[in-house]
């Protein structure tokens, strides 16, 4: 007797967003988009001023220019497929895009709370001990702080898609959500 077994897999995900919103539909893309522009203009704005003044060479701005990248990283991540899906009412995303989706997400969500938490540690050095804060805080430290909070937030990230892509999805590819979290993606 031969067993019969069903080998078929989701390839990509339908993301359903938010329905029933046909009325709002414009008004909700518009809402997103403005904010999108918004952010990605006032962290490029950070950014440009931290890197071109010379008043803002110090530690606390260089440790705001890495966390505004971050914020561009996050919000460039997620925003876009949110407006498509606003826009179209749903929208397929391949389990590779997915899983991008995921990494990048999950990467900067840990890089922020080690810069939030390194930018924490920078205002205590300088509050606590004002006069060897110039002599400690060099930038040598800042550049090994920003570069680990970014390794480990890369570092934590890998395993979580490296066994996420090592699971078969074989439910309804239907994902009530705007972009492609971990906890939605493995209810499938």
């Amino acid at each position: 007797m031969e067993v019969v077994t069903n080998t078929s897999s989701v390839e990509d995900f339908w993301m359903l967003g938010f329905e029933n919103i046909h009325s709002l539909k414009g008004l909700l893309f518009c809402i997103f988009l403005i904010s999108y522009i918004v952010t990605l203009s006032g962290n490029i704005t950070i950014i440009s001023v931290v890197s071109m003044s010379r008043c803002c060479h110090s530690p606390m701005y260089f440790f705001l220019g890495h966390l505004s990248v971050n914020d561009i990283i996050i919000s460039t991540n997620v925003v876009p497929g949110m407006l498509c899906i606003v826009l179209n009412e749903g929208s397929s995303v391949s389990l590779g895009g997915c899983f991008t989706q995921i990494f990048f997400l999950s990467q900067s969500a840990v890089t922020e709370c080690l810069l939030l938490t390194v930018m924490s540690y920078d205002r205590y050095v300088a509050i606590c001990n004002p006069l060897r804060y110039s002599s400690f805080m060099d930038l040598q430290l800042c550049s090994y702080l920003v570069g680990s909070c970014w390794v480990f937030g890369i570092l934590s990230a890998l395993p979580h898609n490296f066994i996420l892509m090592q699971m078969t999805f074989c439910g309804s590819n239907m994902i009530n959500h705007f972009y492609c979290d971990l906890i939605p993606v493995l209810a499938v």
